[in-house]
């Protein structure tokens, strides 16, 4: 199996821009004429080529970083093309050119994801375009040249020859090169010597040598003839700002994804009194003071967010979370139930108005909204795990066991599911099992400290009242101002009144 680059976590597009074209080098990129085709050394094709590729991040809807990749322009518009795995299920994307400017990905104008292709609309003008060759594939031994952004080293120029000509993972023509394409470098032109586009970089064989993988220009071709309406990605809402305060807006996002925040104020506050009647401001304010704390800020800003924009569904999920968070549920699921208006088919929303009513107890209604999400998507981990718990609190032990092992299966190596698995046990005084699989957790985070209350509890059934001491002392100590820590003091005095242990603090 071919191996997919996987995107690597940063906040930007970096586009290599302000070099001098060799005239010799503007000559043969303009020319389409093969009597007058002139191949360009590779450092003549870098400086042409250099500062059409970009470095493409996107985010999720709570502003985390979840990939960064290589894409290319094909418009002076600010059509950019990339790997469609780099932007899959993304939220936010925005650029940043290598001097310090940044602008906005307006949203997706196409996509195909069996050749693992995206086309984006970019909020650019006068982007410097790449060319696309013919649809004839190359012949094997052409001499090519890959620029991307391996290990999120911008611009970095490979050599190699098409060493074959294969079908992909879904039967569409491919190209295999032994120029050397890396992780981030997902999404990256492949070049003849006269600097056209024969391909598109996607993959490499892991357990091979060189040997690397790109999507044929016919196939980008298709994608860009057939594309449709554009369909905006949440940070959108900044692309009718002038472009100052669009690279602006791109930096406070910047900011708060590298946890910035000192700078992230700064920022925002410079905006305010321009972009104060504009929902991303308040969108933007909101996830600041989320990653701040302050909760009932947030709250407000979200709130004026989706005031001015009813339709942002970015914002009426985030106000749902921040109203879970501070406990006001009945607030929290009008909010969730206005996300998923604006967006039916989003799985995650009605896998938060589960967690709603798992938190009032209410896990029959949980289970009827987490078994809505998985209808939706069966590839989230965290709802098969919280329809489990719902399941054991019904006393359905079988299916609830069924769930864990379907989590476990997604995210094998997540900890969160040998974590609920073990309370599930605990419920149905399987302590042993219990034990075993909260000491697994704490030998993978020795912090956790909801692992030690568990810990405590299954010592506590086994008459190991030092032991629930020590576990339940490391609960508090693990989380001195959370929900588990208080949990874990009140265990211990409760464990003092009965006259067991002294609670050692």
């Amino acid at each position: 199996m071919i191996n997919r680059l996987p995107a690597i976590v940063a906040a930007s597009i970096v586009i290599l821009g302000g070099i001098a074209l060799p005239a010799s080098a503007q000559e043969a990129m303009a020319s389409t004429s093969e009597a007058t085709i002139r191949y360009l050394s590779p450092d003549e094709l870098f400086a042409a080529a250099s500062p059409s590729v970009v470095m493409v991040e996107v985010c999720d809807e709570k502003m985390k970083p979840t990939g960064l990749g290589s894409g290319f322009f094909v418009s002076s518009d600010g059509l950019l093309v990339t790997n469609f795995h780099v932007i899959n299920r993304a939220a936010f994307a925005v650029i940043r050119r290598s001097d310090g400017s940044a602008c906005v990905v307006e949203g997706v104008a196409a996509t195909d994801e069996k050749a693992d292709l995206a086309l984006l609309k970019v909020s650019v003008t006068n982007a410097p375009a790449l060319k696309l060759g013919d649809d004839t594939p190359p012949k094997i031994g052409t001499r090519v040249f890959a620029i991307g952004n391996p290990e999120g080293m911008t611009n970095t120029l490979s050599e190699g020859l098409i060493s074959g000509l294969h079908a992909n993972d879904s039967g569409l023509p491919g190209i295999q090169t032994s120029a050397a394409i890396s992780h981030g470098s997902s999404g990256g032109p492949l070049m003849a010597a006269d600097g056209t586009v024969v391909g598109v970089t996607s993959g490499f064989l892991a357990n091979g040598q060189n040997l690397n993988f790109a999507i044929g220009a016919a196939q980008v071709r298709s994608m860009i003839n057939g594309r449709g309406a554009l369909k905006p990605f949440a940070s959108a809402a900044v692309s009718k700002m002038d472009p100052t305060d669009s690279r602006a807006f791109a930096e406070v996002l910047a900011a708060i994804n590298t946890r910035q925040t000192n700078q992230a104020i700064k920022l925002l506050n410079n905006l305010r009194e321009r972009q104060g009647d504009n929902a991303m401001f308040w969108f933007t304010s909101g996830c600041l003071n989320h990653q701040l704390g302050n909760l009932d800020v947030a709250i407000d800003a979200f709130r004026e967010a989706v005031r001015l924009k009813p339709d942002m569904f970015l914002a009426h999920a985030m106000l749902g979370d921040e109203l879970f968070a501070t406990k006001k549920y009945n607030e929290a699921l009008v909010a969730y139930k206005a996300a998923a208006k604006i967006k039916p088919t989003e799985a995650g929303i009605y896998s938060s108005a589960g967690n709603v009513f798992s938190a009032q107890g209410n896990w029959a209604d949980a289970l009827k909204f987490y078994d809505h999400a998985l209808k939706l998507d069966r590839e989230d981990a965290s709802t098969f795990r919280n329809r489990g718990r719902a399941l054991a609190m019904l006393d359905r032990k079988e299916e609830a066991m069924d769930c864990f092992n379907a989590a476990t299966k997604i995210e094998p190596h997540s900890v969160a599911n040998y974590l609920f698995k073990a309370d599930a046990h605990l419920r149905f005084k399987e302590v042993d099992e219990a034990g075993r699989m909260y000491r697994y957790v704490i030998a993978q985070e020795p912090n956790n400290a909801m692992a030690y209350f568990g810990l405590g509890c299954v010592d506590v059934v086994q008459k190991d009242l030092t032991g629930a001491r020590t576990a339940w002392n490391n609960a508090a100590r693990f989380d001195p101002k959370g929900p588990i820590g208080a949990v874990a003091r009140d265990a211990l005095k409760g464990l003092n009144a009965q006259g067991g242990v002294a609670s050692g603090q």
